[in-house]
Parts: C-alpha cells; sequence; structure tokens
C-alpha cells in the first residue's frame, strides 16, 4: 500500500525535483522498515512472514510499473492521456 502511495505522488513531482523524490521514497523505505521490524520485535509475525510480505509487495510495484503509462516529461497519466495544462 505505501508503494502504491509514493507511486502516486511521485507521479506529480516533476523529475527536476530530484531531491525531495529521494526524500520521500527514502522516508517511505524506512517507515515500511520500521513497521516490519516492529512486527517481529513484538512478536505478532514470524520473521520470515514478515520478509514474504515486503517481498510480496516489491514483486507487486516491479509488475506494476511497466502498466502505468508515462509521457514526456515523466508524468505518470491515466490511460496515456497528456496531463492537463496549469
Amino acid at each position: 500500500m505505501f508503494g502504491a502511495v509514493v507511486v502516486i505522488v511521485l507521479a506529480g513531482l516533476s523529475t527536476a525535483q530530484r531531491a525531495l523524490r529521494t526524500s520521500i521514497v527514502g522516508l517511505v523505505v524506512l517507515f515500511v522498515a520500521g513497521v516490519a521490524a516492529s512486527r517481529v520485535l513484538l512478536g505478532v509475525h514470524y520473521p520470515s512472514d514478515v520478509t514474504g510480505g515486503v517481498l510480496l509487495g516489491v514483486a507487486s510495484l516491479v509488475a506494476a510499473r511497466p502498466v502505468l503509462p508515462r509521457n514526456a516529461s515523466g508524468i505518470t497519466t491515466r490511460a496515456g492521456a497528456p496531463p492537463p495544462s496549469a
């Protein structure tokens, strides 16, 4: 779920905003790692369950990435339509 939020947020940012894009991805990775570690440390999941969940999430993002249409500016659009003019 967090990966999908990152894809949606990053779609709205231009490639010129590299520092912001990197910060967002870094924060989400830290958040996901913290949640995964807390699940194991609290004893509510086995490490293999948490590892499997993280790998499944990464695989889902990798599989969905080529399906998302992109235009020349790098903004993901719905059905390949150009983004609305501002």
